[in-house]
């Protein structure tokens, strides 16, 4: 099997436990007083919750899944790809709420299925190293100040679709702190490596607790489909810069690749608004148990 594929792979394995933790962690978020949203208070209420506890060991299971992606695969092919995760979480809907798929659920699985192949096929080379200095410090200090901005703002506003968009960026910007960081391991930059450790756990902080608070105070039809849009189409923007993933310049594959991110995104929104997908963000009946 070549790496290509054991990357697609390892980005749908990390999908399937994403969709896992997302629904334990949404579970319990909601069962915090909403006076703790936006604040890491909202992290310590949560962290003293057994589930919560097990939804983020298993996200991190994911998070290993998803280095071994980027690892093998160009960040444009591995973080649409993560996407996925929404047609996981209809599953768990299926399953273990008894909510129903319909037709337009299963145009959205179907479209990301046919697009895969066209992503995969068209996606840039996966390159084993990326840009140092100026470059690399100001687009990846930016996406970390925009994440921290929306933070701040949505704070005094509470706005959910601030809140979403922020933990969007944040998460993004975990996905190119992960890749950044499997190339300074591959060449032995442990000092480096470590950095880049320090920018995933806070991006991650700042990505769970704004995400956790979203889910709080609007509701996931709105909240998920800006979510997964700007976390896939952020990293995949800055790829070309960072990462020197270059996109085709054929204009047979570069339609390609653009149809094939296109349709991923919008099938993932679709599947963001499903019912099935809501009601395993907003379980509300498990929340009572809770």
């Amino acid at each position: 099997m070549t790496s290509l594929a054991l990357g697609v792979l390892a980005a749908l394995a990390a999908s399937a436990l994403y969709a896992v933790a997302v629904a334990l962690q949404a579970l319990e978020a909601r069962a915090v007083p909403v006076e703790h949203s936006q604040r890491f208070s909202l992290l310590r209420k949560l962290a003293r919750r057994p589930r919560w506890l097990g939804g983020t060991a298993i996200g991190l299971a994911g998070w290993a899944c998803q280095a071994l992606a980027v690892a093998l695969a160009p960040v444009t092919l591995v973080q649409p790809l993560l996407a996925t995760t929404l047609a996981f979480l209809l599953l768990a809907g299926r399953r273990f709420l008894g909510e129903g798929v319909g037709r337009r659920e299963l145009a959205a699985v179907a479209a990301i299925v046919a697009a895969t192949p066209a992503l995969a096929w068209a996606a840039p080379a996966h390159e084993l190293r990326h840009v140092q200095g100026a470059t690399l410090a100001a687009s990846t200090s930016g996406l970390a100040a925009a994440a921290a901005a929306a933070w701040l703002v949505s704070r005094a506003t509470r706005s959910g679709w601030l809140m979403a968009v922020g933990a969007g960026l944040a998460y993004g910007l975990d996905g190119l702190a992960t890749k950044l960081f499997t190339d300074d391991v591959r060449t032995g930059a442990w000092a480096v490596a470590v950095g880049w450790l320090a920018v995933m756990g806070a991006a991650a902080g700042v990505g769970t607790t704004s995400e956790m608070s979203a889910l709080q105070v609007a509701p996931a039809t709105r909240v998920a489909p800006l979510l997964y849009a700007v976390n896939t189409l952020a990293p995949v923007a800055l790829a070309p810069v960072l990462l020197h993933e270059r996109w085709p310049s054929a204009a047979g594959p570069l339609a390609a690749l653009v149809a094939a991110i296109a349709a991923i995104v919008c099938a993932a929104t679709a599947l963001a608004r499903a019912p099935g997908v809501a009601a395993v963000l907003d379980a509300e009946a498990s929340l009572t148990a809770s």
